[in-house]
């Protein structure tokens, strides 16, 4: 998709989600959820988006292709 990237900031340069609108990040339903996340397994700087998403407060929507509640058990593994 053309015309949805913005002004580039590090790693984030290269993520697949900044072509992508940003509802696509926020599914609403499991057939949307599994869509955003493939795009994410297919992503260059997953790991570094990963990292981004351990190291900020727990927010909505997919992220490095998890959401919310995945990310939330994955912080308290690695505290553990």
């Amino acid at each position: 998709m053309s015309g949805v990237r913005k002004e580039r900031v590090g790693w984030r340069d290269d993520a697949l989600c900044a072509d992508y609108p940003p509802e696509m990040w926020f599914p609403t339903n499991a057939e949307a959820r599994r869509t955003a996340k493939a795009v994410c397994r297919a992503c260059p700087v997953l790991e570094d988006c990963l990292e981004d998403a351990l190291s900020s407060p727990t927010g909505r929507g997919v992220r490095a292709g998890m959401t919310p509640g995945q990310i939330t058990k994955l912080k308290q593994r690695r505290a553990a």
